[in-house]
């Protein structure tokens, strides 16, 4: 993870302007993302006391168009702390279109197993601002796909 400025400086690009002009204010892997994530979950971030304000924060967040958006909670009692993102590519690719850059990254927590997950996609050429963007629905697929691998249903 990566910070290049603070968000209200003057706007001037000067710790590493070539790759703020690719990824804005700053970049991070899913990787890097997941394991913060994973570190706030496990209480080991500040005190357990703050980790679990953090928590608690990220499950209020009301866009649920990926990660949450296919789970089972009509089934299972299941808790969702995700932080979202989107953005447009700050430099065109080789053919000359600027894609959109979607991500999810989630603490999920259910009613068999609690794991974190990470969804980023770049160069989507699916713009659309609706929940039929094609990265949100294959992101919601992924979600579900990994939650039935932790919370298998019961046997009948």
């Amino acid at each position: 993870m990566k910070l290049f400025r603070p968000t209200f400086r003057d706007g001037k690009a000067d710790v590493f302007p070539e790759l703020e002009r690719e990824f804005g204010l700053g970049m991070t892997t899913p990787n890097a993302a997941a394991r913060l994530l994973e570190l706030i979950a496990q209480g080991k971030v500040v005190s357990r006391t703050a980790c679990d304000e953090m928590i608690s924060i990220l499950a209020l967040q009301q866009d649920r168009a990926m990660i949450p958006r296919s789970l089972p909670f009509e089934r299972d009692s299941i808790l969702v702390a995700n932080k979202t993102g989107w953005d447009e590519e700050k430099l065109p690719d080789a053919s000359g279109v600027k894609g959109d850059v979607r991500g999810d990254i989630a603490y999920v927590k259910g009613p068999k197993a609690r794991y974190v997950i990470a969804i980023c996609a770049r160069r989507i050429r699916d713009q659309r601002a609706t929940v039929d963007n094609e990265a949100l629905v294959t992101g919601a697929e992924l979600s579900r796909m990994v939650y039935d691998a932790w919370n298998p249903a019961p046997s009948r």
